[in-house]
């Protein structure tokens, strides 16, 4: 079982953080592909890819730690 939620937890941390990344620090990239990002002005696509990394960190860090998994 610990295995699986390792695999789960780390196919969500790979989807969380290209999302980020792609919403942060790929502005142009992100307006062409997503059609909601068109209208939405640059600090809040940087703050919601900022968000997306930051749970993707938060997905691993407590196994990875050993700190409240």
């Amino acid at each position: 079982m610990n295995i699986a939620l390792w695999i789960v937890q780390g196919l969500l941390t790979a989807l969380f953080g290209y999302a980020g990344f792609l919403h942060g620090y790929q502005i142009e990239k992100a307006r062409a592909q997503l059609a909601w990002a068109k209208d939405t002005p640059v600090a809040l696509l940087r703050f919601v890819g900022t968000a997306e990394i930051l749970g993707a960190l938060a997905m691993i860090l407590p196994m990875g730690t050993h700190i409240l998994p």
